[in-house]
């Protein structure tokens, strides 16, 4: 699958569920992953439509078809999503924008950068300055909807 510079994977899951999964130690790193739970945990919190997403396992019990798609260096925790349609309206932004703003705070973040696997994780300093950073960009979340609506215009 050529879908993204993080090489996403397709997968199936031991409940026999189709997905697209992000490897441990993928080109990007494991940072990817952590990205990708925390952000999906925060679009949930607002009732943004998501993916049904997780953390899932790749180890010796994992069936691979594909030795040049994933091999005993990529075992531990990874992240898996379904697809979605990428559609969206400025309503539906600017109505993000005020939600995110209203429910989410800094305490939350945190919460949630705890569940992830400490693999993922960077160092204890970097994550409150994560968590602040993600604070002061949900604070100036209108910028982010007024540039995106200006590149998909």
């Amino acid at each position: 699958m050529n879908i993204g510079i993080t090489e996403p994977k397709y997968a199936i899951l031991d409940d026999r569920f189709q997905v697209v999964v992000k490897l441990s130690r993928g080109p990007e790193g494991n940072l990817v992953l952590f990205n990708e739970y925390v952000c999906y945990r925060l679009a949930i919190l607002i009732d943004i439509p998501m993916p049904y997403s997780g953390i899932c396992v790749m180890d010796e019990n994992t069936e691979v078809l594909d030795s040049d798609i994933a091999s005993d260096n990529n075992y531990g925790y990874a992240f898996y999503s379904t697809f979605m349609p990428k559609t969206t309206t400025k309503e539906a932004l600017e109505q993000a924008s005020i939600e995110f703003k209203n429910r989410i705070h800094c305490e939350m973040i945190k919460k949630f950068i705890e569940e992830c696997p400490q693999e993922w994780r960077p160092a204890k300093e970097s994550e409150n300055v994560l968590a602040e950073y993600l604070m002061y960009r949900i604070n100036h979340f209108d910028v982010i909807v007024s540039t995106i609506l200006n590149y998909i215009k």
